[in-house]
């Protein structure tokens, strides 16, 4: 979409406002400026866009693939022949005054996580500058 707007406007600009040495030529134009001439025809070719757009409706679809190489992890956590993993059970030192029956339970271990993105966008702008004397 964007290759055709510029198209139309570069076209329907070039056509109407013509060269910079062409523009000069015209009556009223003879000792005006490269700048004047620059924002003329900017002006005309952002009405030509704005129109190029209208043309082709209001709606825009974008579409994208993204492939993902070489982005993850693969990760094993094993207890070793070596490895200990202990807990600590005992009885209250200093029980409140009743009998206390209860029981206990007591484990340890461990445990690992990943995550990995990959996020893709896009984004069209456009800006204009016009100047007036």
């Amino acid at each position: 979409m964007d290759s055709y707007v510029n198209q139309e406007a570069t076209k329907s600009a070039s056509a109407s406002v013509g060269s910079e040495s062409e523009w000069k030529g015209r009556s009223g134009n003879e000792n005006k400026t490269s700048v004047e001439y620059k924002a003329a025809y900017d002006t005309a070719y952002q009405n030509a866009a704005s129109s190029a757009r209208a043309a082709l409706g209001s709606s825009t679809t974008q579409q994208s693939d993204v492939t993902v190489k070489g982005i993850g992890s693969n990760a094993n956590i094993n207890a070793g022949a070596t490895s200990t993993f202990q807990t600590d059970i005992s009885k209250a030192t200093n029980p409140t005054g009743n009998n206390n029956n209860g029981t206990a339970q007591a484990g340890a271990g461990a445990s690992l996580s990943t995550s990995s993105f990959a996020t893709q966008s896009s984004s069209n702008s456009s800006s204009a500058f016009i100047q007036a004397f």
